[in-house]
């Protein structure tokens, strides 16, 4: 979690769908456009495949099959988040991507009781803003589907 000393977190606003999501500034590498995949044999609906990033191996995952069951959109105009798991780095398949906003940490709320806990394990909480809800992503998590 990136946090100044004004207890504040730093996220990179995505979207998924119509959700907008907060994946947290310290785990994101880069933003690309999408890159050429090669598919993983059985791998999974939310395996989209692996990529060459630079010489480096990347698997590819589809954070829309993770988070909400449907596949992100049109892969041309989409973008691939490269987060890093200790050694790995991954790739987040994406909609959009916004801005970098800095969020008080007073801000991020419990999800409601009533969702269920297979998808709120996905979700550190949920920041209520001007333009709409926010989920924060458990990106830990997310990429533990991908070992």
């Amino acid at each position: 979690m990136t946090m100044n000393t004004a207890g504040l977190e730093e996220v990179v606003v995505v979207g998924v769908g119509t959700t907008s999501l907060g994946l947290p500034l310290d785990r994101v590498h880069e933003i690309t456009r999408p890159l050429e995949r090669t598919p993983v044999p059985r791998g999974g609906d939310h395996i989209l495949g692996v990529v060459n990033l630079r010489g480096d191996i990347v698997t590819l995952l589809d954070l829309g099959m993770i988070l909400f069951n449907r596949a992100c959109t049109d892969e041309k105009s989409g973008r691939t988040v490269i987060v890093q798991d200790d050694e790995e780095r991954i790739g987040l398949r994406i909609d959009r991507v916004g801005d970098v906003v800095e969020l008080p940490l007073t801000s991020i709320e419990r999800l409601p009781t009533h969702v269920p806990d297979d998808e709120a394990r996905f979700f550190r909480g949920v920041v209520q803003r001007e333009d709409g809800l926010l989920l924060i992503v458990d990106v830990a998590a997310v990429l533990a589907l991908a070992s």
